[in-house]
């Protein structure tokens, strides 16, 4: 009979009868080349899923990537619109001190004030001694716990504080804050 012609009782049949005895004399071998089959599909999704991952990883580094690399340019940004002149350094572990003089641009295209670099910071003189900071405890204080407390200082203790932080850990969080209440 053609499978086109099948009557619900053919169907039936099939599952009732036909398909029991066909599970019955061939089962052990269809079910090893179910298991073989299902292998083979397992080590396949497996590879497939390393690769998107790897993918995913690159990805998701080069998005932080070019997030962080705006976000300098914003800051940077927002402290010359505050009328802080901006240095661009080269390397994150140079002296502890900020330099007086920005330093040359490498490209003469470019000029440091356009140069967005995770290092950059406010020009200013020496730092004060922690003691010196208008704010108990500076050094062991998030900048979470820093920015709400530059508000209550004065812009001699602001200067200060400011100085101190470009020395040190240049928390761009901080050092954008003091800019804004410096030029309000």
């Amino acid at each position: 009979m053609s499978p086109s012609r099948r009557t619900p009782l053919d169907s039936l049949l099939d599952v009732v009868v036909y398909a029991p005895i066909g599970a019955f004399f061939h089962g052990p071998k269809v079910v090893s080349e179910l298991a073989e089959r299902g292998r083979g599909d397992l080590d396949n999704a497996r590879a497939v899923g390393t690769m998107a991952i790897a993918r995913g990883r690159q990805e998701a580094e080069q998005l932080r990537s070019v997030a962080a690399e705006r976000m300098e340019e914003v800051l940077a940004a927002v402290a010359r619109a505050a009328g802080a002149p901006l240095a661009g350094t080269d390397a994150p572990d140079e002296s502890s001190t900020a330099s007086t003089s920005p330093s040359p641009p490498t490209d003469a295209s470019r000029s440091p004030e356009t140069t967005p670099s995770p290092g950059l910071r406010v020009v200013d003189g020496n730092a004060p001694a922690t003691d010196e900071l208008p704010i108990p405890d500076y050094d062991n204080l998030s900048a979470s716990q820093v920015v709400p407390r530059l508000d209550d200082l004065a812009d001699e203790e602001l200067d200060r504080v400011q100085a101190y932080e470009q020395a040190h850990r240049s928390r761009m969080t901080i050092l954008s804050r003091i800019a804004q209440l410096q030029a309000s």
